[in-house]
């Protein structure tokens, strides 16, 4: 599962400038193209080795580090409020995430 989500996420990092060099450059990461594309390199590739079961002790080690960095340069400013990426969307408040599920349950029957 883990290396399915890497891989996506590598992906993405190509395919929406927003999500690679863009997001890179907005949060002051230096080289912001070249540490998107390695970023970028090493979900693919290293997902691809997770979903493959090879390297199943190695390459956890750089995607801790790239946790790391990524909880440090982004989610502890987003919690402060002073980040310069935008706010992700809101979940359903009140009645609205009550029937949201029930409608998903109701789904599943």
């Amino acid at each position: 599962m883990a290396g399915g989500v890497f891989f996506w996420e590598g992906l993405l990092k190509f395919v929406y400038v927003n999500q690679g060099v863009g997001r890179f450059a907005k949060l002051g990461i230096p080289f912001p193209a070249f540490t998107a594309n390695f970023i970028g390199y090493l979900e693919i590739f290293g997902g691809l080795l997770l979903l493959a079961g090879l390297t199943t002790r190695l390459i956890p080690i750089p995607f801790v580090g790239e946790m790391i960095v990524a909880i440090l340069s982004t989610k502890i400013s987003l919690y402060l409020g002073t980040s310069p990426l935008p706010l992700p969307p809101a979940p359903p408040q009140g009645m609205d995430s009550v029937r949201a599920l029930d409608l998903s349950i109701a789904s599943t029957r």
